[in-house]
């Protein structure tokens, strides 16, 4: 019986008839509750499912119980409160959260604008991944979890959103936590955690099935809606590389530091005030327009603090490889006073400067030669300029000097053009 779920109808003292879910564990042995499992067959028309999920304005299959109500905003207590129907009037109203992006944005339009979009996606298409993740870097008290952790638990729900500090419960094996869930908020996000679950990371941003697994029950395959955010103040949070495509970086400004008047005046007059609230969900969902928003392409990726990030995360094969074709040491080699151009290698040969360029940089720990083989033969930027292949059954490198040098005279002419 592990795994299944009941709608189980009973009557609370007060006479009031509600439904309740729960798994087969949580009946027994919790006293007046065992009874409704005792006298569940006997309940007329009480359904049975597998488990429970949400489908945002859908049906859902059969089996499974569909928690979706439809985000806070959109319920009862929200009916009677009056909001401008003007673009520009509801804009005047909610000034003082879009200034609050515009700081999370650090005053950069194009994120500021991503960031809208984003999260009018999760307004608009609920049923639908956003498909990336915004991650916000800032030192404490600069409001960097404000607008996820607030504004949107207020406009969409708690039930829909899930908080934690802890990357297992995103990452891990057992992921009950995120079921029923369209938000998930990791917070003190770090290097020293992340870096080791990169790929797994990555793959639930983008998943479009999720597999969850509680403890103690066979796992069950729901849709996935969940998108992601994570705030930080750590100085290198995750793998930002210039090939990834599934992190928006939000560096987010510091002005606001302990401006106790500013956070107040926002919590109190927005964050707290339901008609500001509702306004701001009917501008995400009516008047921001995502139809040619692409959650990739769309990225930011060319500020100064981004390009720094990714040039602290560059692979260490690809710096090598620059070295490696940019300078003269591989190139010549001096033989009875005579200079030769070398333009055969063997693997033994380049991974062995690899290592000494290594330890000339500090770096002790070495990756094996088939991963530096691999790595260093799919770099892209070179990839055109050698030849691999196999020889007496050990890996060789033919390069092609003569177009190195004319890659290098159009990398050097399009930086003199800039």
């Amino acid at each position: 019986m592990g795994g299944f779920c009941y709608k189980v109808k009973a009557m609370e003292e007060s006479g009031v008839c509600m439904y309740k879910i729960a798994s087969p564990g949580f009946f027994f042995g919790k006293g007046k509750i065992s009874k409704w499992f005792e006298n569940y067959e006997t309940l007329p028309n009480v359904p049975t499912y597998l488990t429970y999920g949400i489908f945002p304005h859908k049906d859902a299959p059969k089996n499974i119980y569909n928690l979706w109500e439809g985000f806070r905003v959109e319920r009862k207590e929200f009916e009677n409160i009056d909001i401008p129907d003007k673009k520009e009037d509801i804009e005047k109203l909610i000034k003082p959260i879009l200034d609050h992006f515009m700081i999370t944005s650090n005053h950069h339009k194009g994120i500021y604008n991503y960031q809208l979009n984003w999260f009018a996606h999760k307004i608009q298409k609920p049923g639908k991944k956003v498909g990336t993740c915004l991650v916000y870097l800032g030192i404490q008290g600069t409001g960097k979890t404000t607008i996820c952790e607030d504004i949107m638990r207020e406009t969409m729900g708690c039930n829909y959103i899930f908080s934690t500090n802890d990357i297992e419960k995103i990452a891990g094996k057992f992921n009950a936590h995120v079921r029923g869930k369209t938000l998930c908020i990791l917070n003190e996000l770090n290097g020293k955690d992340s870096m080791p679950l990169i790929d797994r990371i990555k793959e639930v941003i983008t998943r479009k099935v999720i597999t969850i697994e509680p403890k103690c029950v066979d796992p069950i395959d729901l849709p996935d809606f969940v998108d992601y955010c994570f705030t930080t103040n750590n100085i290198n949070p995750i793998k930002e590389t210039k090939e990834e495509r599934r992190f928006q970086i939000i560096y987010t400004s510091d002005e606001k530091k302990g401006d106790a008047e500013y956070f107040k005046n926002l919590y109190d007059n927005c964050i707290d005030n339901k008609r500001v609230i509702k306004a701001f969900y009917y501008y995400l969902k009516n008047h921001i327009d995502i139809s040619k928003f692409h959650p990739e392409n769309d990225r930011v990726i060319d500020t100064e603090e981004i390009l720094e990030l990714q040039e602290m995360n560059r692979c260490r094969i690809e710096e090598f490889a620059d070295y490696f074709f940019m300078s003269d040491t591989y190139r010549h080699q001096k033989r009875d006073g005579s200079i030769f151009i070398i333009s055969k290698f063997t693997l033994k040969e380049i991974y062995s400067y690899f290592k000494q360029f290594q330890s000339d940089s500090g770096f002790n720990n070495f990756v094996n030669d088939k991963t530096f083989s691999h790595k260093f033969s799919k770099y892209k930027k070179w990839i055109n300029c050698f030849k691999k292949y196999k020889s007496n059954g050990s890996v060789k490198y033919e390069i092609d000097w003569d177009e190195v040098d004319k890659l290098l005279e159009k990398q050097f002419a399009e930086e003199d053009d800039n």
